[in-house]
């Protein structure tokens, strides 16, 4: 929808790239830029990431399509 609101939570490799896990994927900074650059959206707050116990990260994400 033009003008709407996307909102995520995942599990990344950001500032964890060594991590091991039972995650299958976990994205990167490079992922995420991808991603806005191709579905034309900016972020309306900036990338939130909270390490967990030094296993794994967690980041918000939270973007804006143009309308």
């Amino acid at each position: 929808m033009p003008g709407g609101i996307f909102l995520a939570r995942l599990s990344t490799r950001i500032a964890l790239p060594e991590a091991v896990g039972h995650f299958a994927y976990r994205a990167t900074l490079d992922d995420l830029v991808s991603c806005e650059q191709r579905w034309q959206a900016s972020r309306v707050d900036p990338l939130k990431t909270t390490m967990v116990e030094e296993m794994r990260a967690m980041s918000t994400w939270i973007l804006r399509k143009p309308a």
